[in-house]
C-alpha cells in the first residue's frame, strides 16, 4: 500500500542521508551490512531457480568489497586487487574440490552475485570518499528517486507502449521518457544549487548529459533486477522493507547509477 511505502521512506531516507553525511567507516560498515542482506536475497532467488551458489564465500565477498573500496579510496589499492583475485581463486578451487555438487552454473552464479551485489554496492563508498562526495551521492539519490517516481506516475497516466514486456510488463516507454526528463531536470536544479552550499557545479550541457546518463543507468538497473526476479519466479527479492520489498528491490536502480557516476567523475 502507498501509505506503507511513504512511511518506510520517511524513516529510511533520513537515516540513509545521515550515514552518507558522516561517511567513513560508519558508511562502509552500513554498506557491508546492506550488501550482505542483498546477497542473502540473491542467494535465495538463485536457489529458487535451481542453482546452489556458495553462500559463505559470497557472503564473505560482499562484506569485503566495501572495505576494499574504502581502503582503495584512502590510497591502498592493493587490497582491492587482492579481493578480486582471492575470490576468483577461491571460487575456482571450490569448483574443483566440490564438483559435481558445486557445478559450473553454481560457480558462475556465485561470481555474478559477488559482482552484482558486493561490487556494485561498494561504489557507494567509492563515490562518497571523493572530493565533495556527499553532494555527488546526494545527486545520485535525487536523480534516481525522481526518475523512479516520475516514471511510475507518467506511466500510470499516459503509458501505452510497453518498454520491456518480457521482463517488467508494467513499465512503459512513456513512463521511461517522463522519468528521464524529470530526473534530468532535478539533477540540473541540484547542480545549480549545490555551489551555494559548497558543492560541485557543472555547466548546463554536462549537467544535462550526466542527468540523462544516470537516469538511463537507473532504469537499466531496475530492469536487471526485474529480470533476476523473473528468472527466480518471485515478485519481490525479499520482504525486509515494508511496502518496498527487499534490499535489492529498493536499491536496484542505484546499483548501476553509483558506478556510472563514479567513473564519470573519475575519468572526466
Amino acid at each position: 500500500m502507498l501509505w506503507v511505502r511513504v512511511l518506510s521512506a520517511m524513516v529510511g531516507i533520513p537515516l540513509l542521508l545521515l550515514l552518507v553525511y558522516y561517511g567513513g567507516w560508519l558508511l562502509t560498515a552500513a554498506t557491508a551490512l546492506v550488501s550482505l542482506l542483498g546477497w542473502r536475497e540473491f542467494y535465495q532467488m538463485a536457489a529458487r531457480a535451481g542453482h546452489k551458489p556458495w553462500f559463505w564465500l559470497g557472503g564473505l565477498g560482499v562484506l569485503s568489497w566495501p572495505v576494499a573500496a574504502y581502503l582503495y579510496s584512502r590510497g591502498i589499492p592493493g587490497f582491492l586487487i587482492l579481493v578480486n583475485i582471492g575470490f576468483l581463486a577461491a571460487t575456482a578451487v571450490g569448483f574443483i574440490l566440490y564438483y559435481p555438487r558445486f557445478g559450473v552454473g553454481d560457480a558462475a552464479v556465485t561470481l555474478w552475485g559477488l559482482l552484482y551485489v558486493g561490487g556494485l554496492f561498494s561504489h557507494l563508498v567509492l563515490i562518497r570518499e571523493v572530493n565533495q562526495g556527499f553532494f555527488w551521492v546526494l545527486l545520485a539519490f535525487l536523480i534516481t528517486w525522481s526518475n523512479d517516481t516520475a516514471a511510475f506516475f507518467v506511466g500510470r497516466a499516459i503509458g501505452k507502449r510497453k518498454l520491456a514486456p518480457g521482463i517488467s510488463p508494467n513499465k512503459t516507454v512513456e513512463g521511461s521518457v517522463g522519468g528521464l526528463v524529470f530526473g534530468t531536470v532535478v539533477g540540473m536544479a541540484a547542480l545549480y544549487l549545490f555551489p551555494r552550499w559548497g558543492g560541485p557545479a557543472l555547466p548546463a550541457f554536462w549537467a544535462i548529459l550526466l542527468g540523462l546518463l544516470l537516469g538511463a543507468a537507473g532504469q537499466l538497473g531496475d530492469l536487471v533486477e526485474s529480470a533476476i526476479k523473473r528468472w527466480a519466479g518471485v515478485k519481490d527479492s525479499g520482504a525486509l522493507i515494508p511496502g518496498h520489498g527487499g534490499v535489492l528491490d529498493r536499491f536496484d536502480s542505484l546499483l548501476l547509477v553509483l558506478p556510472v557516476l563514479y567513473y564519470c567523475w573519475y575519468f572526466f
